[in-house]
Protein backbone atom coordinates (compact mmCIF):
# COMPACT_ATOMS: atom_id res chain seq x y z
CA UNK A 1 0.00 0.00 0.00
CA UNK A 2 1.09 3.68 -0.82
CA UNK A 3 2.06 5.54 2.43
CA UNK A 4 2.30 9.05 0.92
CA UNK A 5 2.16 11.06 -2.48
CA UNK A 6 5.74 11.04 -2.61
CA UNK A 7 5.79 7.38 -2.89
CA UNK A 8 3.00 7.25 -5.42
CA UNK A 9 4.78 9.84 -7.57
CA UNK A 10 7.53 7.39 -7.39
CA UNK A 11 5.76 4.61 -8.17
CA UNK A 12 4.12 6.40 -11.06
CA UNK A 13 7.51 7.59 -12.55
CA UNK A 14 8.70 4.00 -12.03
CA UNK A 15 5.78 2.71 -14.46
CA UNK A 16 6.19 5.73 -16.97
CA UNK A 17 9.64 4.77 -17.28
CA UNK A 18 9.24 1.45 -17.73
CA UNK A 19 6.15 1.97 -20.77
CA UNK A 20 8.81 4.57 -22.26
CA UNK A 21 11.35 1.76 -22.44
CA UNK A 22 8.78 -0.68 -23.99
CA UNK A 23 7.22 1.60 -26.05
CA UNK A 24 11.50 2.80 -27.44
CA UNK A 25 12.49 -1.39 -27.96
CA UNK A 26 9.19 -1.67 -29.80
CA UNK A 27 10.05 1.34 -32.38
CA UNK A 28 13.42 0.22 -32.94
CA UNK A 29 11.33 -3.26 -34.05
CA UNK A 30 9.28 -1.69 -36.73
CA UNK A 31 9.46 -0.83 -40.31
CA UNK A 32 7.20 2.20 -41.71
CA UNK A 33 5.45 0.97 -44.47
CA UNK A 34 2.95 2.39 -46.96
CA UNK A 35 1.89 5.82 -48.15
CA UNK A 36 -1.10 5.34 -45.77
CA UNK A 37 1.85 5.19 -42.96
CA UNK A 38 0.74 1.45 -41.81
CA UNK A 39 3.20 0.69 -39.48
CA UNK A 40 4.32 -3.05 -39.53
CA UNK A 41 6.61 -5.11 -37.68
CA UNK A 42 9.49 -5.50 -39.36
CA UNK A 43 8.94 -8.53 -41.18
CA UNK A 44 10.07 -11.04 -44.00
CA UNK A 45 10.17 -9.55 -47.47
CA UNK A 46 7.51 -12.08 -48.35
CA UNK A 47 4.86 -11.11 -45.85
CA UNK A 48 5.73 -7.19 -46.75
CA UNK A 49 5.04 -7.93 -50.52
CA UNK A 50 1.79 -10.33 -49.86
CA UNK A 51 0.76 -6.99 -47.63
CA UNK A 52 1.43 -4.41 -49.96
CA UNK A 53 -0.67 -6.21 -52.67
CA UNK A 54 -3.65 -6.91 -50.75
CA UNK A 55 -3.71 -3.44 -48.95
CA UNK A 56 -2.65 -1.13 -52.01
CA UNK A 57 -2.78 -3.15 -55.07
CA UNK A 58 -6.33 -4.17 -53.42
CA UNK A 59 -5.60 -7.73 -55.17
CA UNK A 60 -7.91 -10.95 -52.95
CA UNK A 61 -5.72 -13.82 -51.70
CA UNK A 62 -5.91 -15.61 -55.11
CA UNK A 63 -4.47 -12.41 -56.82
CA UNK A 64 -1.80 -11.60 -54.40
CA UNK A 65 -0.56 -15.38 -54.18
CA UNK A 66 -0.13 -15.64 -58.10
CA UNK A 67 2.35 -12.11 -58.46
CA UNK A 68 4.00 -13.54 -55.20
CA UNK A 69 4.35 -16.81 -57.19
CA UNK A 70 5.66 -15.09 -60.02
CA UNK A 71 8.06 -12.87 -57.62
CA UNK A 72 9.69 -15.82 -55.64
CA UNK A 73 10.65 -17.29 -58.81
CA UNK A 74 11.91 -14.54 -60.18
CA UNK A 75 13.91 -12.95 -57.19
CA UNK A 76 13.46 -14.80 -54.15
CA UNK A 77 11.46 -11.88 -52.48
CA UNK A 78 15.43 -10.31 -52.65
CA UNK A 79 15.07 -6.32 -54.14
CA UNK A 80 18.47 -6.45 -54.81
CA UNK A 81 18.47 -9.42 -56.68
CA UNK A 82 20.38 -9.11 -60.29
CA UNK A 83 21.16 -11.52 -63.14
CA UNK A 84 24.04 -12.87 -63.88
CA UNK A 85 25.45 -10.24 -66.33
CA UNK A 86 23.40 -7.75 -64.52
CA UNK A 87 20.61 -7.09 -67.36
CA UNK A 88 18.19 -7.91 -64.81
CA UNK A 89 17.08 -6.34 -61.65
CA UNK A 90 14.64 -6.41 -58.27
CA UNK A 91 12.01 -8.39 -56.87
CA UNK A 92 10.47 -8.22 -60.72
CA UNK A 93 13.54 -8.37 -62.44
CA UNK A 94 13.16 -5.00 -64.58
CA UNK A 95 15.78 -5.40 -67.51
CA UNK A 96 16.36 -2.82 -70.71
CA UNK A 97 14.35 0.27 -70.61
CA UNK A 98 12.08 -1.23 -67.84
CA UNK A 99 15.32 -1.39 -65.32
CA UNK A 100 16.04 1.98 -66.64
CA UNK A 101 12.71 3.60 -65.79
CA UNK A 102 13.06 1.94 -62.27
CA UNK A 103 16.49 3.39 -61.62
CA UNK A 104 14.99 6.71 -62.40
CA UNK A 105 12.03 6.69 -60.70
CA UNK A 106 13.69 5.70 -57.23
CA UNK A 107 16.37 8.73 -57.83
CA UNK A 108 13.13 11.10 -58.75
CA UNK A 109 12.30 9.90 -55.12
CA UNK A 110 16.39 10.31 -53.65
CA UNK A 111 16.81 6.24 -53.14
CA UNK A 112 18.40 3.47 -53.46
CA UNK A 113 16.95 1.61 -56.34
CA UNK A 114 17.24 -1.26 -53.80
CA UNK A 115 14.57 -0.12 -51.42
CA UNK A 116 11.36 -2.78 -51.46
CA UNK A 117 9.08 0.09 -50.89
CA UNK A 118 10.16 1.62 -54.07
CA UNK A 119 9.82 -1.10 -56.09
CA UNK A 120 6.75 -2.19 -54.81
CA UNK A 121 5.42 1.50 -56.07
CA UNK A 122 7.04 1.52 -59.27
CA UNK A 123 5.40 -2.01 -59.67
CA UNK A 124 2.07 -0.66 -58.83
CA UNK A 125 2.85 2.57 -60.97
CA UNK A 126 3.66 0.54 -64.36
CA UNK A 127 0.25 -1.94 -63.44
CA UNK A 128 -1.38 1.60 -63.34
CA UNK A 129 -0.44 2.60 -66.96
CA UNK A 130 -2.26 2.00 -69.85
CA UNK A 131 0.48 -1.10 -71.38
CA UNK A 132 -0.38 -2.97 -68.44
CA UNK A 133 -3.87 -1.87 -66.59
CA UNK A 134 -5.42 -4.62 -68.22
CA UNK A 135 -3.06 -6.86 -66.88
CA UNK A 136 -3.99 -5.37 -63.42
CA UNK A 137 -7.73 -5.56 -64.62
CA UNK A 138 -7.55 -9.25 -64.55
CA UNK A 139 -5.41 -9.75 -61.67
CA UNK A 140 -8.52 -7.80 -59.61
CA UNK A 141 -11.00 -10.20 -60.86
CA UNK A 142 -9.39 -13.39 -60.65
CA UNK A 143 -11.50 -16.07 -58.42
CA UNK A 144 -10.63 -16.40 -54.66
CA UNK A 145 -9.91 -19.41 -55.06
CA UNK A 146 -6.96 -21.47 -55.64
CA UNK A 147 -7.56 -21.87 -59.52
CA UNK A 148 -7.98 -18.38 -59.36
CA UNK A 149 -4.25 -17.98 -57.71
CA UNK A 150 -3.02 -20.19 -60.55
CA UNK A 151 -4.88 -18.18 -63.18
CA UNK A 152 -3.48 -14.91 -61.41
CA UNK A 153 0.28 -16.26 -61.56
CA UNK A 154 -0.63 -17.71 -65.75
CA UNK A 155 -1.26 -13.66 -66.62
CA UNK A 156 1.42 -12.33 -64.04
CA UNK A 157 3.93 -14.04 -65.85
CA UNK A 158 2.75 -13.89 -69.69
CA UNK A 159 1.57 -10.17 -69.69
CA UNK A 160 3.32 -8.34 -67.20
CA UNK A 161 6.80 -10.41 -66.23
CA UNK A 162 7.01 -11.95 -69.81
CA UNK A 163 8.78 -14.11 -68.33
CA UNK A 164 10.83 -16.81 -70.59
CA UNK A 165 11.60 -19.57 -68.23
CA UNK A 166 9.80 -22.96 -68.35
CA UNK A 167 9.04 -23.03 -64.70
CA UNK A 168 5.72 -23.99 -63.78
CA UNK A 169 4.33 -20.94 -61.30
CA UNK A 170 1.02 -21.94 -60.78
CA UNK A 171 1.47 -24.64 -58.45
CA UNK A 172 3.38 -22.09 -56.34
CA UNK A 173 0.61 -19.77 -56.26
CA UNK A 174 -1.75 -22.14 -55.00
CA UNK A 175 0.81 -22.90 -52.70
CA UNK A 176 0.91 -19.85 -51.31
CA UNK A 177 -2.47 -19.33 -51.74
Amino acid sequence: MIDTREEMEIMMLKLIKKILCFAISAILMINIHSAKGMIVLAEDNETIIYQYLRNELQLNEAGASGVLSNLFFESSFNPNASSPGGLYYGIVQWGGGRKTNLENYAASLGVDRSDLKTQLDFMKQELNMTYYRSVYNDLLSVDNTADGAAQAADIFKRRYEVASDPKDRTQKARDFF
